[in-house]
């Protein structure tokens, strides 16, 4: 005897079998198409949005019309009388005074060619500016540019000076601990902001200018009983050195 659960699913499988070819047939039929609905379709008129060449002038009221563009305001051109001082230092930082006409804030100075900082103006009649760094002495030409018009060209107004020779009258104290850390004051002459400090010929970082007779700076660690040269040089290559003018001392440190 045959299992009736065996035959009774045979039967619903070919029931499905039988039924799904119609519904899939059913599902990829196209559209019934109505004759009259297609030739009403095909006789409707095509409307065409014309695009007007010429632009709709002016805007509704509700945009905003921009304003004209403003016009560049015209400098005049610059007038000086006076520049004061007349020399300074090759290494820059010294405050100049140009005393004269149509000078403002926004007027570019040139000294050598190279653009001084702007460190305050009475417009119209004086700007104040520093001279730049520059490696070489010598006279050199100053210039003065207002926007939009030629620039003024005063031929060797200003004069740069080589440095004075650094010089040193005394290390102090002349005893420091052998552990370093120590901190000595190199007093003399003619030091500046970048006047660099060595110790037996060797640079020594954190050298601070206290003024331009006073150089502060501490000491690395060293053997006890040993004497140090102290040298200072400044950025043109001029230096001074005190021979023995400071000794390590194990009692100190």
């Amino acid at each position: 005897m045959g299992d009736p659960h065996t035959a009774h699913e045979g039967e619903q499988d070919d029931s499905l079998e039988q039924a799904l070819p119609e519904r899939t047939s059913e599902a990829l039929a196209p559209p019934a198409v109505n004759p009259s609905e297609d030739a009403a379709s095909a006789d409707a008129p095509i409307l065409v949005a014309e695009l007007s060449a010429e632009p709709d002038y002016p805007p509704p009221g509700s945009v905003p019309i921009p304003p004209p563009p403003v016009s560049l305001r015209v400098y005049p051109s610059p007038v000086v009388e006076e520049i004061t001082p007349a020399s300074g230092p090759i290494i820059g930082g010294t405050k100049i005074t140009i005393t004269g006409a149509s000078l403002f804030r926004l007027t570019i100075v040139r000294v050598g060619g190279v653009i001084a900082q702007t460190v305050g103006a009475s417009e119209p009649r004086e700007l104040r500016v520093l001279s730049p760094e520059t490696e070489h002495a010598g006279e050199v030409d100053v210039t003065i540019e207002n926007p939009y018009v030629a620039p003024l060209v005063l031929a060797k107004a200003f004069r740069y000076e080589r440095l004075a020779a650094p010089r040193i009258t005394s290390v102090a104290p002349d005893h420091v601990a052998t552990k370093g850390g120590t901190e000595i004051t190199v007093n003399g002459e003619h030091f500046v902001k970048t006047t660099s400090v060595l110790l037996d010929g060797k640079p020594v970082e954190g050298a601070r200018l206290v003024s331009a007779s006073a150089i502060d700076v501490k000491v690395p660690p060293g053997e006890d009983g040993k004497m140090v040269d102290v040298s200072v040089k400044n950025p043109d290559g001029q230096s001074a050195t005190a021979r023995r003018a400071f000794v390590y001392d194990k009692r100190f440190g």
